[in-house]
């Protein structure tokens, strides 16, 4: 059970992608301060922010680097309670310029406008290394989640290896990713594989700015695994378009 939550916080946090950033007021000590911003999930665990140096979260950063990120699914329709919510308790570090060149590359994969932030204003990446994660799934389904269990759920791969795999699939399975997107979330023209995780690969479609999470029925938890859930939603989608 516990392994099983620790896929479905990070299924939230992947399909979500933007929360409440929780820092120390430094223009009001003692005092929390919550600012939205959006968040990339990297390939380790931690979550990769790209903010500006005159934000006030960047000034509390600088500061006390002592923070959280909460996400929560949204709804008006029923008991938000019932919804699911994860904090990610850490410490935030600024990446020096210079060394930052992968985190933001990853980052600029799912918010491609931050190119154009990086050339026009003093924004920086920051890496939140989790301490704890509070995880609530609904009633009854509370869990404190550890370290070691959030970091030994990142998959047995690394980012070459991701970038092997994704290259694959734009050589030589584009048609796949078009039938994906068709099939899944009802969207024609084809798009781009950007990353892939044991909770799913996120995809950006064609016509659209921010990447959608398409969920594998089961954490993938190494290469092959990865490979036969990209089969398996392959053929479901081809087999629902024919039909």
């Amino acid at each position: 059970m516990r392994n099983s939550a620790v896929h479905q916080a990070r299924q939230l946090l992947l399909t979500i992608q933007s929360g409440v950033l929780a820092t120390h007021s430094k223009a009001l000590p003692g005092y929390p301060f919550g600012s939205v911003t959006p968040f990339v999930l990297d390939r380790d665990g931690s979550l990769l922010l790209f903010i500006s140096d005159i934000a006030q979260h960047s000034r509390n950063l600088t500061m006390d680097p002592k923070c959280s990120i909460t996400v929560f699914e949204q709804t008006v329709e029923t008991d938000q309670n019932t919804q699911g919510r994860v904090t990610v308790l850490g410490d935030a570090q600024k990446l020096a310029e210079g060394e930052d060149e992968a985190a933001f590359a990853r980052y600029a994969s799912q918010f491609p406008e931050s190119l154009g932030y990086r050339q026009a204003h003093d924004f920086a990446v920051w890496r939140l290394l989790p301490k704890r994660i509070r995880f609530i799934g609904g009633f009854g389904k509370i869990f404190w989640l550890e370290l070691g269990e959030w970091q030994g759920a990142t998959g047995d791969w690394d980012q070459e290896a991701e970038a092997g795999m994704i290259g694959h699939m734009h050589r030589d399975h584009l048609d796949a990713i078009s039938a994906m997107g068709q099939h899944f979330f009802g969207k024609d023209g084809g798009g781009e594989l950007l990353a892939i995780h044991p909770e799913g690969c996120l995809l950006r479609l064609s016509g659209e700015e921010r990447a959608r999470l398409l969920a594998f029925a089961e954490p993938a938890m190494d290469a092959m695994a990865v490979r036969k859930a990209l089969v398996a939603l392959t053929q479901q989608s081809r087999s629902a378009i024919e039909a």
